[in-house]
């Protein structure tokens, strides 16, 4: 990961490129790719590409994200925030 003066913020810059299946910064920092997968509409049977986002691993346990857990994902500003809901 670059961080320079202006990106003290621990985001990758732009131009980082994630190597093989996802790169690990840190403990709490994953840099991962977006793939793409094809979708048919229910009325339009046309084939369209949409954004998808595979998250795994055992890191995701030992961080409180069990399977089965309900989880609330927040997006605002090109930002994804994702945290556990208490139940």
């Amino acid at each position: 990961m670059m961080v320079s003066a202006e990106n003290l913020t621990g985001v990758p810059d732009a131009n980082t490129k994630p190597q093989g299946r996802g790169e690990i910064m840190s403990k709490n920092v994953r840099i991962l790719k977006l793939h793409t997968q094809y979708k048919q509409g229910r009325y339009d049977k046309m084939c369209r590409k949409v954004p998808v986002l595979h998250l795994s691993g055992e890191w995701l346990k030992e961080t409180g994200f069990h399977p089965g857990k309900i989880i609330h994902v927040h997006v605002e500003n090109n930002c994804l925030t994702i945290n556990a809901v208490e139940s």
